[in-house]
């Protein structure tokens, strides 16, 4: 399988490229006051959220992010206490089934406009021991897996606000994940090198369910499994490529896979040690054919002698 970029995988990063900026021109323009809101869905582990704070960062737009469950009393206290700023709502989906919460939405991203054309948004909230208004002059920003449901509550909030799907290909995915790997992983465990994410990128796109969208965060966590083989050693005895294929297949292989490749390994070890290539370049073959580390190797190899 060719990893290197082409002129086609070029064409559709550019085609990728276009999209984002897209999503980001929308973000900006939510963030600058021209809009008090935008809901953007799409597959997981295509970018959206990144896209959306990265683009706010950049602005230097204060931002309240809400990523786990969002109940009405603590999403009225949060839009009162940052009345001003953007809220970044990821992946919250009871959000949109809580009657309380869809009130507070419809509230906080429309209102009527005062005698210079400003929208007074006035979320009002019965909490004890008193009923409590605030002007909400900041902005929403929602992402998502599925577009808004077909039921009125839903539709009204979607009349108030944009609603966007961020539509990728497998094609796009492919091109934007080669170019991922044609930089070193970084990681606070340590650095996958370039030519490994590529080896590691090659396996994943063999491997790789033929009826779904690739997941950018899955290639990521193939990158760690890759740097945790590499750096602990003789501590993992499984192969890489078997972890990996573990996460795609969400099982593991059963043990006479694994009696058939460690005889495999002996082979490809007694092989590479008659070989003439110098004992770097036998180590560098091993780790390319195996996906296990020099100890591995040198531990084989003192097994055959």
């Amino acid at each position: 399988m060719n990893i290197q970029m082409t002129d086609e995988d070029r064409k559709h990063l550019a085609s990728l490229h276009d999209k984002n900026q897209a999503i980001r021109d929308r973000v900006t323009l939510c963030a600058e006051g021209y809009g008090n809101g935008v809901y953007i869905w799409g597959d997981g582990g295509i970018g959206k959220s990144y896209g959306v704070i990265t683009t706010l960062t950049e602005m230097k737009k204060p931002l309240i992010l809400h990523n786990t469950r969002l109940s009405a009393p603590a999403f009225f206290k949060s839009l009162e206490k940052h009345s001003k700023e953007v809220h970044v709502v990821e992946d919250v989906e009871n959000i949109f089934t809580d009657r309380t919460n869809m009130n507070l939405l419809r509230s906080a991203l429309w209102g009527q406009k005062d005698k210079s054309g400003k929208q007074k948004r006035l979320v009002t909230y019965g909490i004890h021991p008193a009923e409590r208004t605030v002007e909400f002059e900041g902005q929403i920003i929602f992402t998502g897996n599925r577009p808004l449901l077909n039921i009125p509550e839903l539709r009204a909030l979607a009349t108030r606000i944009p609603t966007i799907h961020l539509a990728v290909t497998r094609e796009e995915l492919v091109a934007l994940m080669k170019q991922i790997s044609e930089k070193d992983y970084r990681t606070d465990k340590g650095v996958l090198t370039s030519a490994l994410c590529g080896e590691v990128l090659e396996f994943f796109l063999s491997e790789y369910p033929t009826d779904g969208l690739y997941d950018i965060r899955i290639l990521i966590r193939a990158f760690d499994d890759r740097l945790g083989v590499k750096k602990l050693g003789n501590k993992i005895t499984s192969s890489w490529q078997e972890l990996i294929r573990s996460q795609l297949t969400g099982k593991v292989e059963p043990p006479v896979t694994r009696c058939d490749e460690s005889k495999r390994d002996r082979n490809i070890a007694l092989e590479l040690s008659k070989s003439t290539l110098a004992k770097g370049d036998r180590v560098k073959e091993w780790e390319k054919r195996t996906g296990k580390s020099r100890d591995t190797y040198y531990r084989l190899l003192r097994m055959l002698r």
